[in-house]
């Protein structure tokens, strides 16, 4: 099969090669160049199959069709992409992305603002097309990594006991009626939420995963606008949480000196692409940093929206059966309401958890990854699920744990309002670099229960806040 796009770094292809002499990553998104990143220092060669024909600009492309909105780079996953390809922070500033201080990020959460703090780690704000290009030139600059573009995944191939699988069949869209085999050592379904793996197992003998889904009809419309330097007191970064009103928004300066504003929706309340529709709903929001930026900034091109139904978990660690040398990743293994910007970081943390997993050996590593990817899953998952299930509307199992700890969390984050420290230990949790377990420790524990079971305050606007002076 012909490469379009081959490694071209300096290294010696395949040093210190021990798992096996090739991989197949499917699915050339986040997920997959992450993978494919975790995979290259222990394989003589890695392929990436991906259905999109590439291009260099940093531009959305049709297979991730909501490329164009805000998009988190959590500090755990930028800590986990930096440890896959160390230097990648750099490359992101460097062609244009924003390193932000948590000094410059706000957090409009449950009626109020958390408290400023002030603390050495830094967010990524950039556009979502600008990260995916940065990482992909990175992985593809490695000396043993190919990129087959253009190509469709259109199923397994296994051994005559169909107990492991040895590759792939692909079809290049250059040429649909010639499909092609390409052997594999270990392959990697990284294809995200339209993954055809429950299928393939099926067709194989193999029960398909159990699925569970939350339905949460969320709607997204984004903009861009000009920056204005002196806006937002020099807010970089800015959160407005969904609850209670189903309306919340994300901010973040990304290159070429812009504002991308996303306003989020629930339940067919969503906000209109067209300018005025756009600001309109901006005003309704419980925080005004959307509507000032909407309003006092040059708009910049056309919006766009897009629909996300529900969030998706598929529980392939309960599979009594599963091929070796097979591993499903990313939104392929469980899909999140976007609201939260957990895909890209939870991604990254998977591909470094399947690296470790690797050097165990490929004969059970999808089993092996599925029941520690499990427990990485379950906080990013549980967090989101249970936001979402504070709608009245979303459907889900409300048991016993989340009725009790779900008043401890609100005082929580009314505590970190006034209380830097409550504030960091909630931030820390939702950036992927603490569990939850963490907000019930005796220090943060203290302070929770100390400050009361005051009511939320009013919200407090845009204009009222004091200038946020932290360096970037």
């Amino acid at each position: 099969m012909q490469q379009q796009l081959r490694g071209t770094g300096l290294r010696e292809a395949g040093a210190g090669a021990t798992a096996g002499s090739h991989a197949v990553v499917l699915g050339g998104s986040l997920a997959g160049l992450a993978t494919a990143a975790a995979l290259a220092p222990r394989f003589e060669r890695v392929t990436i199959v991906e259905r999109d024909a590439l291009v260099a600009a940093a531009a959305p492309r049709r297979g991730v069709p909501q490329g164009r909105h805000g998009h988190a780079l959590l500090p755990g996953g930028q800590q986990a992409l930096e440890a896959l390809l160390p230097g990648l922070t750099d490359d992101l500033v460097d062609a244009g992305a924003h390193a932000v201080r948590t000094g410059r990020v706000r957090m409009h959460l449950h009626g109020g603002y958390l408290a400023t703090i002030d603390v050495p780690e830094q967010v990524i704000a950039a556009s979502r097309p600008l990260v995916e290009t940065v990482v992909r030139r990175r992985v593809i600059d490695l000396p043993n990594v190919d990129v087959v573009q253009a190509c469709d995944a259109r199923g397994l191939l296994v051994d005559a006991a169909r107990t492991r699988v040895t590759g792939v069949r692909l079809l290049p869209r250059r040429d649909a009626a010639v499909e092609e085999v390409v052997h594999a050592d270990l392959v990697v379904d990284a294809t995200g939420r339209g993954s055809r793996s429950p299928s393939w197992l099926e067709a194989l003998g193999y029960d398909a995963p159990e699925e569970e889904q939350v339905e949460v009809n969320v709607r997204y419309t984004t903009r861009l606008f000009r920056r204005d330097g002196t806006s937002l007191g020099g807010a970089r970064q800015v959160l407005v949480g969904a609850i209670p009103t189903g309306r919340g928004a994300f901010m973040q300066t990304v290159e070429d000196d812009c504002w991308l504003v996303s306003l989020i929706g629930y339940f067919g309340d969503h906000a209109p692409a067209d300018l005025d529709g756009f600001r309109a709903f901006a005003a309704g929001l419980e925080a005004s940093e959307a509507f000032e930026i909407a309003t006092t900034c040059t708009p910049v091109g056309a919006g766009t929206t897009t629909a996300y139904r529900a969030g998706r978990r598929r529980h392939y660690a309960r599979l009594r059966r599963f091929p070796d040398r097979y591993v499903v990743i990313g939104d392929a293994l469980c899909s999140f309401n976007p609201t939260f910007g957990q895909g890209m970081s939870v991604a990254a943390a998977e591909a470094r958890l399947l690296g470790r997993v690797v050097d165990g050996g490929l004969d059970g590593a999808g089993r092996r990854f599925f029941r520690r990817a499990r427990r990485l899953v379950d906080v990013p998952w549980t967090l989101a699920v249970g936001e979402d299930l504070r709608f009245p509307q979303v459907a889900g199992r409300r048991d016993l744990q989340s009725r009790l700890v779900g008043p401890y969390l609100r005082r929580l984050v009314r505590t970190a309002r006034h209380d830097p420290d409550v504030a960091w230990a909630f931030l820390r949790v939702i950036g992927l670099l603490a569990p939850p377990e963490s907000l019930m420790a005796p220090r943060v524990a203290r302070r929770v229960l100390r400050s009361g079971a005051a009511q939320p305050q009013p919200p407090v606007r845009a204009r009222d806040l004091p200038s946020r002076a932290a360096a970037t």
